[in-house]
């Protein structure tokens, strides 16, 4: 291949690839070390999938099961030379893997296969797509044969090319293959798998000898017309024999039909209600038929809207414990037990965004609290009557302040909306009406559950919590940032 159609194929190429890096720590030891995963972006019927080796999953279960610590998962998708630890945040849940891995206990069906795949969320998506990543489509994906669609091209990060220390770096390699049988010593020849040459770069470009850390990168056919550098994505690189320079890999046409039949089980596995519906079916087809997320949060402003409509709104001006004189703004709304119970604890609601991912859970709350303020703007008068909140939610009578006051505890960065468990009255009164935390449990995924959230019709309200205001501006005492990876975490802020 020449060297300008070599360059013209990678920058088209790398579009497609990410790596997968973490911190890894090592029994016994004092210090974290990078290891980075070849990865890349796939999409069928509208999802997209982050696709590797098989056998890159099932290193990762080895070394959790001998006691290596895992920390920083991040997608990196700086395609040509990177700085690692830059890129999305990643949430890695070892049972939103699907693995198709040779022979698999049970699997005869998947013998020969080398794959993992999991859904990547929506939020990430988004991330992605902003770096420039792009998936590859089913009409880029390509059948065998392709042995006259030469040279083919496989891309991903070479073990040699990371480099340990406080900043540690890596590069994305492309190397040209061509299509070969499989070296003479294999006595038993996987079925579905193919083999093929790789040499040395054209001149110009760099050559790796080991390609230890290429496992699960994509491999592409290519072909030419007199306008147009074409390329197919053919397989998912699985293994190579250095003494031999031949690499195998596996169709990517049996991994597409493989993630057909695993995307109801993986989503599935997700956010289920089995604890739920032993003891209350109807409450959990309740939670299954939740409305999507932007619908959600429709209902609740418009529960906030009744409650202005129906002099129902619980204003309180609240003390800090810590900063005295400063303060900040708590309103409090009924909602009603089915919107709170599919609020908190549908795979649809509040904590399911953070759980996803805690940007995406910080947006989410973001975007609420900022459709409160403009209703707050909109029809709030200048001076409002509050309550005057002090030390444990304790009622000093009766307050007034201003709009501009709320409208700045308001912040959409720095307030937040969570379940009332001191309910204020016009009167004077305090009730307590923390939730239940005991009942039947959430199955987050195969192996987290979390807490359900459970609230009487009677006690079924919710709080918005302004930022305190201060002499240098609006703040939280707690860091919204640390309270969004605790939500992510374990679904409790």
């Amino acid at each position: 291949m020449a060297p300008q159609d070599f360059v013209a194929y990678f920058d088209r190429i790398s579009k497609h690839f990410v790596a997968l890096t973490r911190l890894v720590r090592a029994p016994g030891a004092i210090e974290d070390v990078m290891d980075v995963s070849s990865c890349f972006v796939l999409e069928l019927d509208g999802i997209w999938f982050l696709v590797t080796a098989g056998h890159v999953i099932r290193d990762i279960d080895r070394q959790i099961a001998e006691g290596y610590k895992f920390s920083n998962w991040v997608l990196e998708d700086n395609a040509k030379g990177f700085a690692l630890n830059d890129g999305a945040r990643y949430h890695f849940t070892r049972s939103e893997w699907a693995v198709f891995y040779k022979t698999e206990p049970n699997h005869p069906d998947q013998e020969g296969m080398d794959y993992a795949a999991t859904i990547i969320h929506e939020f990430t998506v988004r991330t992605l797509k902003v770096g420039g990543i792009r998936p590859i489509t089913e009409n880029v994906c390509r059948l065998p044969p392709f042995d006259n669609e030469v040279p083919w091209l496989l891309m991903g990060v070479p073990a040699e090319t990371l480099k340990q220390g406080k900043r540690p770096t890596a590069r994305l390699w492309m190397i040209e293959l061509s299509p070969c049988d499989a070296p003479s010593h294999i006595e038993s020849k996987r079925p579905i798998v193919f083999y093929a040459k790789y040499s040395d770069n054209p001149a110009g470009q760099p050559s790796v000898d080991k390609l230890d850390g290429m496992s699960g990168g994509p491999i592409f056919c290519t072909s030419q017309t007199e306008t147009d550098l074409q390329y197919a994505a053919i397989g998912v690189q699985s293994g190579y024999f250095r003494s031999h320079r031949v690499v195998t890999f596996c169709p990517i046409a049996s991994l597409s039909i493989g993630l057909r039949n695993a995307i109801s089980t993986l989503r599935q596995q997700a956010w289920a209600f089995g604890d739920i519906a032993a003891g209350n079916a109807e409450r959990a087809a309740r939670l299954e038929e939740a409305p999507r997320a932007k619908e959600l949060l429709a209902l609740i402003v418009q529960r906030f809207k009744t409650a202005i409509d129906s002099n129902e709104l619980r204003i309180g001006w609240a003390e800090s414990r810590e900063r005295l004189p400063d303060s900040r703004i708590v309103l409090q709304f009924h909602v009603g037990e089915l919107l709170y119970d599919q609020f908190f604890n549908a795979r649809t609601g509040y904590r399911a965004q953070f759980r996803l991912d805690w940007r995406r859970g910080l947006e989410y709350n973001g975007t609420l609290v900022k459709t409160i303020r403009d209703i707050v703007a909109a029809r709030f008068p200048e001076r409002i009557a509050a309550r005057h909140i002090r030390g444990e939610f304790e009622d000093r009578g009766a307050i007034e302040v201003t709009r501009n006051q709320v409208l700045e505890s308001l912040d959409s960065d720095l307030a937040k909306l969570w379940w009332c468990g001191h309910l204020m009255s016009n009167e004077g009164h305090v009730r307590l009406i923390v939730p239940s935390f005991t009942g039947p449990r959430v199955n987050v995924d195969a192996e987290t559950r979390w807490a359900g959230i459970d609230a009487s019709e009677d006690d079924a309200w919710l709080d918005i919590n302004g930022a305190f205001l201060g002499v240098d501006g609006p703040y939280q005492l707690k860091d919204p940032i640390l309270r969004a990876t605790k939500l992510q975490a374990d679904g409790e802020a």
